[in-house]
Formats: structure tokens, sequence, C-alpha cells
């Protein structure tokens, strides 16, 4: 039995079992009995909806719902014979663009790198983005700007202290401590001049890194460290993977760490000039100074192409020099003269721009592929060494170059190289030593390479090599080594894949050859230090990760 009363609610009264059992002795004929009970459970099935008469009313109902569904749509437009139909295609098919804001800078199969700024339709009107996604038109960036307004002022303050003493100076050298910087390697020294070659490697060789002085100094991976050009303290400054510029106090008990942000992308490369200005390179393509007393970031140098929007830089120095999509600095340091800049570009340029004239005069194609690095001859300034994805190192004549015409559309005239260095996998760099005696390479085929008196050789230099075997398999989430000089002696650092993690510096035996001497590890060495530095003065090491 159903109980209506309720909408949500049913009752159902149980079956009554009496009589399902057959009985003879009644009368009633077996036949009797089954017609009997099939008539009963039908009875029960209608009274609950379930049966004939219920499955009828149901299915009514539903043919009345799909009555009312059709008589509700709209009438269907049947083709008409013999005529076809166009077929709906989107927008992106039809050729039809959406202004977003955004434009695929490279796209290498992997990865994408997209520029652009998003354009909000509802305020009416676009912001307007700078060129290259660049930090800002190319006006003076200050340390303390990266900083909320309310804590710029001390910030201000906090540099100024701190960059005080970072100037160049004949002072006596204090005696330094066993430290490091993530890992800031310092080993202990008698004060007075500049330490000699063995007694650098001796101490770094008992130096063990301590925890404390592993420190997290910049957001993003570290591509690029120097050391500033002070005996007084240890000053550390740090690029990153996203522009960010980490400083680093050595003299504050606290470990005082600042930063500023002077390029939106890596900074592929800092270095001090004699000026105690410090030359940032960054893979938006732009080239700023920062000088220490003020702490100003001042753009010296950016890339701007051909196209319309890049007329208004059209007196700048930089102006033809972008490429377009998939164009950036990939390095860029100091000429031995100070008085320039060498570059490299993703393209495969070499750039020479002069600060003295504010004019490039040199923008040549000397690879199809990405060039990672340059070095120029300490001594013999016409020779530059070049190197990167084409798996070679090239040496050329920078007297043979041709001049580059700002308005000629084209790259300036490249020579043959007069000497080469084939390897099979790619260079991450190539640099040629204080001395000039040793061109040092450091190799995706897993080999540190040390040709004696490069700038001398003429066609392979693979002969006047010294391979040593070592492991430059970094993979995709580390920066990759490059293999560096000290300032003044024939020694070099690199990092290493070895466990425990540890920091590599190699020196000359007695027959010549080069071999790692000193192995700089401890608890603070906790990461593979991709990027390494020595000071100028000290015997201090710098590895960052």
């Amino acid at each position: 039995m159903v109980n209506n009363s309720s909408p949500t609610s049913v009752e159902i009264s149980p079956l009554s079992m009496e009589g399902l059992t057959y009985d003879a002795s009644t009368g009633e004929s077996y036949n009797d009995f089954v017609e009997r009970k099939r008539k009963r459970n039908s009875d029960y099935l209608n009274s609950l909806g379930f049966g004939s008469s219920g499955v009828s009313k149901m299915q009514q109902d539903i043919n009345n719902a799909r009555a009312r569904k059709l008589a509700n749509s709209k009438q269907r437009v049947r083709p008409v014979k013999g005529v076809r139909q166009p077929s709906r295609r989107s927008g992106r098919l039809q050729g039809e663009t959406v202004d977003t804001g955004f434009y695929v800078k490279n796209d290498t199969g992997r990865k994408i790198e997209v520029n652009g700024v998003l354009n909000d339709k509802d305020e009416g009107e676009s912001p307007v983005g700078f060129y290259d996604n660049r930090i800002n038109d190319g006006s003076d960036v200050t340390v303390w700007e990266a900083y909320e307004k309310d804590d710029q002022e001390g910030v201000k303050e906090s540099f100024l202290e701190m960059l005080s003493t970072c100037l160049p100076d004949t002072t006596e050298k204090p005696s330094a401590k066993k430290k490091s910087k993530s890992s800031t390697s310092k080993s202990s020294t008698s004060t007075g001049a500049t330490p000699t070659m063995d007694s650098i490697v001796s101490n770094l060789a008992s130096c063990s890194v301590s925890l404390d002085y592993n420190l997290k100094v910049t957001p993003e991976k570290i591509y690029s460290v120097a050391l500033a050009p002070t005996s007084q303290k240890v000053v550390a400054f740090v690029g990153d993977a996203n522009g960010n510029l980490g400083i680093y106090d050595s003299s504050k008990e606290e470990h005082e760490v600042l930063y500023s942000r002077p390029h939106t992308r890596v900074i592929t490369h800092l270095d001090f000039g004699d000026d105690n200005k410090l030359l940032t390179v960054g893979y938006d393509s732009t080239v700023r100074i920062m000088d220490a007393e003020t702490g100003v970031h001042s753009q010296i140098l950016a890339s701007y192409g051909y196209e319309e929007v890049c007329k208004k830089w059209s007196s700048e120095p930089g102006y033809g020099l972008d490429e377009g999509e998939g164009y950036w600095w990939q390095y860029g340091t100091w000429d031995r003269s100070r008085n320039g800049l060498w570059l490299t570009t993703s393209t495969g340029n070499l750039i020479h721009y002069d600060t003295r004239s504010g004019k490039v005069g040199l923008n040549a194609n000397v690879s199809a592929k990405k060039v990672n690095c340059m070095s120029q001859h300490p001594t013999n300034n016409n020779v530059v060494a070049v190197g990167g994805l084409d798996r070679e190192v090239k040496l050329f004549d920078v007297r043979k170059f041709g001049k580059w015409n700002q308005k000629s559309k084209k790259t300036s005239k490249a020579p043959k190289p007069f000497a080469t260095h084939a390897f099979a996998g790619s260079i991450n760099s190539t640099f040629f030593s204080p001395s000039g005696s040793y061109l040092l390479t450091t190799s995706t085929a897993n080999v540190l390479s040390l040709t004696t008196d490069a700038h001398k050789c003429k066609g392979d230099m693979s002969k006047a090599s010294q391979i040593i075997s070592h492991n430059n398999q970094t993979g995709r989430y580390l920066a990759t080594f490059m293999a560096r000089w000290h300032p003044s002696h024939d020694i070099f650092t690199v990092g290493s894949m070895n466990k425990p993690r540890q920091i590599e510096v190699f020196g000359k035996e007695g027959k010549g050859k080069f071999k790692c001497q000193a192995r700089i590890r401890g608890d603070g060495v906790s990461a593979v230090c991709s990027r390494n530095a020595f000071h100028d003065t000290l015997p201090v090491l710098i590895g960052g990760s």
C-alpha cells in the first residue's frame, strides 16, 4: 500500500506471507494455487506503480515530456540538397588574431618563451610594456627600488654603508678566517702583499666550508658571481636567472644580504672595472653599470631592432642589433683596455662596443649557432677566442673584421679563424689565463682542455692541448660549468658533480701539467656550485648554485 500524504516519503506495507504455501487438504488444485499467487503478486506490484498499468503510465509521462521538448525546441534547418554547407572553423584557423599583449619570443620545442604585457580590456586602455620585456625604458635603477617604499630608506642606508669600503685600495691585507659563502671559501694567510699562487692553493686545500656561511642570496638559480675588489672585507655579488642581483657582506655578524633587479632575465656575467663600477650583462640584451658609491644601475647599451616600434631609438648605438625572436646577449665582458665591451649573442654574433665613442664598431657572425663565451688575450689584444654550440673553439684576429654599418641591416664581415679546436660536445666557456700562456675550455664532452700558447697556433690546436677528463653533465636544472682563472695567477676553479659536494682548484705540477690540487668541501658545500670565482687579492673563493 502506498501512502501519498507526503510527496517526499513513501510507506510500503509488507506483502502478507499467508497462503503462500500449497496445501492439498484444502481441495484446491495446484494450477489454481499458482494462478492465485500470480494474481496477488500482480495486484501488489500495481499498487506500488510497478505493474503493467504503472509501466504504461510511466511510459506515457516520458512520451509527453519528449513531445513538450520537441515543441519548445527550434525547428531544425535541413541542408539543401546539392549545396555544401560551410563547416564551422575557429578564429585561429580563419587567421583571426586577438591582441592579448603577448607574443612568442622563442620556441625551442621544449621551452616556449613569451614576452609582452597583458592587455586589460576592461580599463579601456592597454598598458604600455617595455621593449623586449625589459625592466624599464633604459632609465636608471637603484638598488632599493626592489623593496617596498616603507623599506627603501633603510635599505639605502644599509647599502651605502656596506659598499662604502668596496674600493680598490693599497691598505694592509687583514688575516682571513676560514669561511664560505654559499659557498664562499676563505683561507687563512699572513697579512701583507697579494698571496702567491702556491699559498692560495695550499690554503684552499686545507679550507673547510661552514654551514654558517651557506646563504640564500638570490631567489633563483645562480648564473654569475663576482667579488668586490677590496681587501678590507669580502662583499659578494651574485646574479640569478630572473635578473636579480644579490649582495652579501661577510663582515656583518648577521650575514646581511641585499638585492636589486637591474634586469628581467638571466644575469650572465658580472665584472668589476678599474673605476669601481660593476658591469652587469643580461639575457634581456641590456648592459648596465652599477656605481658602488651611489647604488645606481645605469644602462650603457641595449639592443633594438629595425621594426617600427624601435624607430624612437634610432639614434641609440644598439639600434639595429636585435634580430627579432630568439635573439639575446649570451655573454659580455669588458675589453682589456676597459674602454669597451665584448658581447656574444644567441644567433652566433660577436659584438664590440666602444664606450668612449659610444658606437658599435663590430657586429660579425662568427658561428652558425649560439656563442656561449669569448675571451680576449691579455697581452696580444688583437686575438679573441669564441666558443659555443657549434662545438668548436675559434681564434680570430680582430683587425681583420669589417666595420659594422648601423644603417646597412647587415652584420660585419667576419674573417676565417686562424686557429680552431673541435670538440665532441658544445663549448660552455673558453678563457685565456692571466699570463696568456693557456686557453682553458670547458666542454660538455666531459673534458677540460688547456691549450699552450693558443694565440701562436695555426690551424688545429688539439695537438697543443692537455685534456683533463671531467664530468660536466650538470643537467637542465643546474647552470653549466664554466672553469674560471684566478685574476692574477695561472690557477683555475671549476664546479664538480662528485660526492661529497666540492669545488675544485687546479694548478700546475712540476712538469707543467695541470692537476686538481685542492678540493673544497664541508657541511656548507651542500649543492653543486656551477659558477665560481676568485678574489683579486685575498685567498677567497666564492661558489654559487
